[in-house]
């Protein structure tokens, strides 16, 4: 069990080094989040622009960049 979660970690670093995020490097408890996310897979999923809007510091420039890496889009700029 702790080797997995060493691996995913190892993932994740890997992927952040490389300027990829996906959602599945975003980890949350919060309900609330928890449809952000939602809604940002449908983002990435989509071919349209999108705005996020919110206060600073609560993480939009993550979840842009998780739409970003998980979208068709996600080697282009």
């Amino acid at each position: 069990l702790k080797v997995e979660a060493v691996e995913d970690e190892m993932k994740r670093t890997s992927r952040r080094r490389g300027g990829h995020l996906t959602f599945k490097d975003l980890i949350t408890r919060s309900p609330a989040m928890d449809r952000v996310i939602r809604l940002g897979q449908k983002a990435a999923a989509s071919n349209i622009p999108i705005l996020i809007e919110g206060e600073s510091g609560v993480g939009k420039e993550l979840v842009a960049r998780a739409i970003q890496g998980s979208g068709d889009r996600r080697s282009k700029p």
